[in-house]
């Protein structure tokens, strides 16, 4: 029994040792599998990285090179991945420029973006210069070219350079065309003609003026912004001008003359449209000659309220208060014949109506001391007699 419990102690230790070796040849195993995968994620990482350039962003700014070493790109976390150098920029060279114009050296900048620059600018001041108008084209016309300069060649400043090239002694010439629409008026003239016919004191206007238009499109030249010429390259007559015609009467009218109805001048336009008298009434005051003044019409006693008709047919040209006319209505029967009815109370017509002779266009305004209907015949704006064209005997009731 002794010797069997002995063997039984020496058994354990033997069992102990099997175990602690399968565990270490377990943990071996494990730590090169961990070192295997490593390598592998770390060698995928290399290929990637030499394959995409990197892009500056605002977290993660483009390389520079410093000296000889290479800096190190950010990774997206932020950290520096020591294991990926960033592509190095090779220095910039500036190399001195001659700006070349015509054949000449104008000046020479210490580099070509610095040459550019300035013939830039340039321009831009020979296109916003002077009172050019803000379509005006401009073009240069003076040949320039960018050479390399030799590198002990003396540069020119800036300042200096541009204050030359836009001077009165530059090189350049720049050329800028424009054109502008201008508008002349032409006032009319007055021709004022004494006409035996008509009495003293009476003055007709024959014809109104009227003021031409012309449009005129003018081409303006200018060399480095300033003027050289402006020539009109198209014009156009928007309203030809007018000349008034004025007739002053020089007859002398006797202290004892009494007006009748056959007083003035036939209107032989107007005796080929048929006419109708605008009310019935008598007639109260004649067309022609007044000690005070030369009556333009004739007016015939009405009630307030009586009806008014139209004389003609035609279009209704105006309906408004005027003066001495008081309320009046003007009416368009062609051929440059028209009637005035003025004094109204009140009207039924307005500005644009057809009319027809007959039609009711308003009604007499008056009162106890006065109520009448000042009618009027018209020719080219000429006034003639109404009783030329309608008989006294038609006015009566």
């Amino acid at each position: 029994m002794e010797e069997k419990k002995e063997v039984k102690r020496i058994a354990a230790p033997e069992k102990l040792s099997k175990v602690w070796m399968i565990i270490l040849i377990f943990t071996a195993v494990l730590v090169v599998v961990c070192f295997a995968v490593i390598r592998f994620r770390q060698k995928d990482d290399d290929n990637n990285n030499v394959h995409v350039d990197p892009v500056p962003t605002a977290s993660a700014p483009a390389p520079t090179a410093v000296g000889t070493q290479a800096a190190f790109t950010p990774s997206p976390s932020g950290s520096a991945d020591p294991g990926v150098p960033a592509e190095t920029e090779a220095p910039r060279v500036y190399s001195k420029t001659a700006v070349v114009i015509d054949g000449t050296t104008a000046v020479i900048m210490a580099s070509r973006e610095a040459a550019e620059e300035l013939l830039r600018n340039v321009e831009m001041h020979f296109m916003n210069a002077g009172n050019m108008p803000d379509n005006a084209v401009t073009e240069l016309k003076t040949p320039i070219e960018l050479v390399d300069a030799p590198d002990d060649a003396e540069t020119t400043a800036y300042d200096a350079a541009f204050s030359y090239l836009i001077s009165k002694r530059t090189p350049l010439v720049y050329v800028s065309t424009a054109t502008f629409v201008e508008e002349v008026y032409t006032q009319f003239k007055t021709t004022v003609i004494e006409d035996g016919s008509l009495p003293v004191g009476l003055r007709i206007v024959e014809r109104y003026g009227m003021d031409g238009v012309e449009r005129n499109t003018h081409t303006v030249i200018y060399f480095n912004a300033i003027k050289q010429s402006d020539k009109i390259s198209e014009s156009f007559t928007v309203r030809a001008y007018v000349n008034a015609v004025i007739r002053v009467g020089t007859k002398d009218i006797p202290d004892d003359y009494v007006l009748n109805s056959d007083f003035g001048k036939d209107p032989t336009d107007a005796k080929t449209l048929e006419f109708t008298v605008p009310l019935k009434g008598k007639i109260i005051r004649y067309f022609g000659p007044y000690p005070d003044e030369f009556h333009q019409g004739i007016d015939i006693k009405a009630e307030d309220g009586t009806p008014v008709a139209a004389a003609c047919s035609g279009t209704v040209v105006s309906v408004m208060i005027r003066g001495a006319y008081g309320l009046m209505v003007e009416i368009d029967h062609g051929n440059g014949v028209t009637t005035r009815y003025a004094r109204l109370k009140g009207v039924t017509v307005a500005v644009g109506d057809a009319v027809e002779a007959g039609d009711i266009i308003g009604s007499v305004s008056g009162d106890e001391y006065s109520s009448f209907l000042h009618f009027e015949l018209r020719i080219q704006c000429v006034a003639y007699n109404p009783l030329k064209i309608l008989k006294e005997r038609e006015f009566k009731s």
